[in-house]
């Protein structure tokens, strides 16, 4: 196997004319170009994007129904019922009805989420 520096230091890897679409021709001619493109583009990756994960309120109805919830839930709840895991942003989603007033606290709350919460006698607390 050959070093890297034979390879990194050619002209087609400078700035300025590193893109060459005659040398991606055999992409363009032989794929459609949505996939010709999807090859070529590198994108961009935020390295301070926050995942948080998703709990509907229908998943929150079900675990309420069954008696696994009480009225009080919060993080160490979620965790104990596999929703999330322990250093996981969670985030509860307007998905599905609401019934069991239930106070809740986690990171983030969609805006419908919200109200059903507060509709069902429920309180949605932020942390």
């Amino acid at each position: 196997m050959l070093p890297f520096y034979g390879r990194r230091l050619s002209r087609k890897t400078k700035r300025f004319n590193s893109f060459d679409l005659e040398s991606y021709e055999f992409f363009f001619n032989e794929m459609n170009f949505s996939d010709a493109k999807k090859k070529l583009v590198n994108g961009f990756k935020n390295i301070n994007r926050k995942e948080y994960t998703g709990i509907n309120l229908d998943t929150l109805q079900v675990l309420a129904d069954n008696g696994k919830i009480d009225s009080i839930v919060n993080l160490d709840v979620l965790v104990a019922n596999r929703l999330a895991r322990k250093n996981d942003l969670v985030k509860i989603l307007g998905r599905g009805e609401l019934k069991a007033k239930l106070n809740i606290t986690v990171h983030k709350f969609t805006a419908t989420a919200k109200a059903a919460i507060e509709a069902a006698g429920g309180e949605a607390i932020t942390l």
